[in-house]
């Protein structure tokens, strides 16, 4: 998806995934929610296929709002919570649920995941993804995407997860824009969502128009603080990352993010991370570099009869858990 479209919906989608000790958090997290927030829930749970759900039951006993089990093909409304099917993957496309793979299937066993790679797709800056109580890392990479096109990202305290792994594998990553309990995420929602860079309103880019000084003294904090040079990167890039960060600090003038950055160190890593995570996503792409392997270097390597190999080591990335052999 371009970064020019507009999100597939007009309203925000909050992708929810937890597996172990989730049903608690997501009890905790509707008991508070709003039933006219105007978003959309989607829960997304790593369920074995002969488990019968019984989630939906149980959490239309504490939320007004129509909770469903997902069917293909399902529209998705606003003020609505939908459930995930056991054993099974679930994407997002024009605005319709759909069910995949088996998670048994070699390939599919990560459905957080894929649930949030294609909420990115769809829905851009309305696109929320939320990790709860669980074991493991599934979501962590899906969350990456989301916050990629600009997104937010919320975990769970790992202190309140009956199974932290899920939400510190997310914290640890440094993709959790908030950390809070399921109870105190209601608030942080709302405001983020009914903020002008998530709803869209054009009177954020008239602001950016007005406040091309305040645009070049970011790029000099950032210069001065990061030791990064953003200048040479694309305008708009560097618009949505700062109006995403005014978002999640709700503010709504220019300027006084600019006083936000000269006075808060930590800002300036936050902006400067959220335009390299953008800019380097092609190396996080692993399909990217299996075919570069299946259609470059294997033929390479077998026309000079050798045994050469690749190791790419990804930028950005001190971990090495992103390095490629090829």
């Amino acid at each position: 998806m371009s970064l020019e479209e507009p999100p597939r919906l007009s309203f925000p989608v909050i992708g929810i995934g937890g597996s172990a000790g989730g049903l608690e958090a997501f009890i905790e997290f509707f008991e508070k929610q709003s039933p006219d927030s105007g978003m959309a829930f989607v829960i997304v749970q790593h369920l074995p296929p002969e488990r019968e759900s019984m989630v939906a039951q149980i959490l239309a006993k504490h939320t007004s709002m129509p909770v469903i089990q997902i069917e293909d093909g399902m529209a998705v409304e606003p003020n609505h919570v939908y459930i995930i099917r056991p054993g099974r993957t679930l994407t997002i496309k024009d605005g319709h649920l759909h069910l995949g793979e088996p998670v048994e299937k070699p390939g599919y066993r990560r459905p957080v995941d894929d649930f949030f790679k294609s909420l990115a797709e769809e829905q851009r800056e309305r696109a929320v993804c939320v990790i709860m109580s669980g074991m493991g890392s599934n979501g962590t990479g899906g969350a990456q995407s989301i916050k990629a096109v600009g997104g937010m990202c919320v975990a769970q305290e790992p202190e309140s997860a009956k199974f932290p792994g899920m939400p510190r594998s997310l914290i640890d990553a440094g993709l959790a824009d908030f950390i809070l309990r399921p109870q105190d995420m209601s608030e942080v929602l709302v405001r983020y969502v009914n903020h002008p860079y998530a709803k869209g309103d054009p009177s954020i880019q008239e602001m950016f128009r007005k406040e091309r000084q305040a645009f070049t003294e970011i790029i000099a904090v950032l210069r001065a603080r990061s030791r990064q040079e953003f200048g040479g990167y694309k305008k708009p890039t560097v618009l949505r990352r700062i109006q995403r960060r005014m978002g999640l600090h709700q503010l709504l003038k220019l300027a006084d993010y600019v006083k936000l950055l000269r006075t808060t160190p930590s800002e300036v890593t936050a902006l400067a991370d959220d335009l390299v995570i953008h800019v380097t996503g092609f190396f996080r792409d692993a399909p990217a570099w299996e075919a570069l392997r299946e259609r470059v270097i294997k033929p390479l390597v077998a026309e000079r009869e050798s045994n050469t190999s690749l190791r790419v080591w990804v930028t950005a990335c001190s971990s090495g858990e992103e390095a490629y052999s090829l």
